[in-house]
């Protein structure tokens, strides 16, 4: 969509600054990059969507593929970015960002060095409904997937074992 970009081609004339540039090239991303943008906060289309078990389940698809296969992974959810480090030790790459509030000046230096590491990788891993994911990938036009189930995710008891898939 167009919600804040005029053109199509509005990521042409879109330059970070040296500052940024240089953090952005100091990140050893190469092409076993698979770049992994996990939208959550106020973005209810992606959380409903886009659940976090989807995108573990295709990170593990591409492990299986490739046993070299590093992910470069940016959210907006300290917990979803624990959770990942976590499951995939040594494979992932985060830049530490310690503001979440968009409003603020690094918060949104923070994600333009996300946005360009992203695109700096081979493909992407991306969220439903989500406009930082679609610039990520207009970059440089990498491969794109997005995580969307195809029924509603909803909370379960412990107990039960349904599938909601």
């Amino acid at each position: 969509g167009n919600r804040f970009y005029g053109s199509p081609n509005y990521v042409e004339n879109f330059i970070p600054i040296k500052p940024l540039l240089h953090k952005i090239n100091s990140y050893p991303i190469n092409e076993n990059f698979i770049g992994v943008h996990i939208r959550r906060s106020d973005n209810i289309s992606s959380i409903k969507y886009s659940p976090t078990e989807l995108f573990i389940e295709k990170m593990q698809f591409e492990v299986s593929k490739d046993s070299e296969v590093k992910f470069y992974l940016a959210t907006d959810s300290p917990a979803e970015k624990k959770q990942l480090l976590k499951l995939f030790p040594s494979r992932i790459i985060t830049h530490d960002q310690y503001k979440f509030d968009r409003n603020q000046c690094e918060s949104i230096q923070n994600a333009v060095i996300d946005l360009y590491c992203l695109s700096n990788c081979r493909k992407l891993i991306g969220s439903y409904w989500s406009s930082f994911t679609d610039t990520a990938w207009q970059i440089r036009g990498i491969q794109k997937f997005i995580i969307k189930s195809n029924k509603l995710h909803q909370r379960i008891d412990e107990n039960e074992t349904s599938d909601f898939r």
